[in-house]
């Protein structure tokens, strides 16, 4: 994808508008210049730009990523787990209430 939008700007992360030049931030990147100096920016729908104040503080809002895990439980086993952690806590002097 970096390729395809440096190659479009007319070299690898650069091109030129204009007689001047830009740079291309496909991948994401650093803006050049002193902290808080202005500069023009192309930007799309969906993408976030941060404040070096929020990215310090974590990004400036939450992330959401789905995760999806499958688990195959052997019922033997977990009835055995269950059973033996069931007479630890009686061992022990434990009250089992259930609800």
């Amino acid at each position: 994808m970096f390729a395809a939008a440096a190659a479009a700007a007319g070299g690898p992360g650069h091109g030129t508008a204009g007689g001047g030049t830009r740079k291309a931030y496909a991948l994401g990147g650093f803006v050049d210049g002193p902290v808080g100096a202005p500069q023009l920016a192309i930007v799309h729908g969906g993408e976030r730009v941060l404040t070096p104040e929020q990215q310090a503080a974590g990004g400036g809002g939450d992330s959401y990523v789905p995760i999806q895990v499958t688990l195959t439980l052997d019922g033997r086993v977990v009835g055995s787990a269950l059973h033996e952690a069931l007479l630890r806590k009686q061992r022990q002097g434990g009250t089992l209430r259930f609800h």
